[in-house]
């Protein structure tokens, strides 16, 4: 059974979330930021996944496969199953 996203642009994600900066000074959190990212709680934590269809998903808490990078938000996601569209591909076209 193929997964169904809550479809949210970036816009209204950032209206929900506010995303803490790395270190780096980027919103997003690379690996060579993970020492400093294993601080937060897992539950401010979103691994940015692509999908089969080249979509990128904010998806809730850590995942290693297909993921580009992390976020972490001021605000903790609810369920670990939460996951939003962060860039859809057909944005491109």
């Amino acid at each position: 059974m193929k997964k169904t996203y809550e479809i949210l642009s970036e816009d209204v994600f950032l209206e929900k979330f506010t995303i803490v900066d790395s270190p780096s000074g980027e919103s997003y959190w690379d690996l060579t930021e993970f020492e400093e990212l294993k601080k937060h709680d897992v539950k401010n934590v979103w691994s940015v996944i692509e999908d089969e269809d080249g979509n990128l998903i904010a998806s809730a808490g850590y995942h290693i496969v297909n993921r580009t990078y992390y976020l972490v938000t001021e605000e903790k996601w609810e369920d670990d199953m939460q996951e939003y569209y962060w860039f859809k591909n057909d944005e491109l076209i």
